[in-house]
């Protein structure tokens, strides 16, 4: 599994939003441009999180987006299966049909206990845990 652009987009602006310490909502604009993510992404990315109930959004004068819960509640894997979709090692074990080696593949078993441990892991990684965490550094 590689973490597409649009995912890496969208946990950068939650964590841009929970950053934000009022109550007030913020434009998808502004919190794009902070994060380097390109206004259609931003806008594309904030619906997607709104539909998936991570993200409030409000319309006209002093409108934006906010999170809809507390960082606490919030996992990495909400946000990039708000964005994504299923989060998985192997197109085989969300998709039935794209592989014919159903049912007689022998590692089909070993990438659903991977898909399990990674939904697990993520699952655990909240959001307020990483806008705590000290920057990384690069050498």
């Amino acid at each position: 599994m590689a973490v597409s652009r649009r995912a890496d987009y969208a946990i950068r602006m939650m964590m841009e939003l929970a950053r934000n310490p009022s109550d007030v909502p913020v434009p998808a604009r502004t919190v794009g441009s902070k994060q380097g993510v390109p206004l259609e992404f931003a806008r594309a990315i904030a619906s997607d999180l709104a539909s998936a109930g991570l993200l409030r959004a409000k319309r006209g004068t002093g409108g934006g987006i906010e999170l809809s819960r507390q960082p606490c509640d919030i996992s990495v894997y909400d946000i990039l299966s708000a964005v994504d979709g299923s989060v998985s090692i192997s197109t085989c074990t969300v998709d039935p049909e794209w592989c014919e080696r159903i049912g007689t593949c022998r590692m089909h078993r070993v990438w659903k206990g991977a898909d399990r441990y990674l939904e697990e892991y993520l699952s655990n990684v909240r959001l307020d845990a990483l806008v705590a965490e000290p920057r990384a550094h690069t050498a």
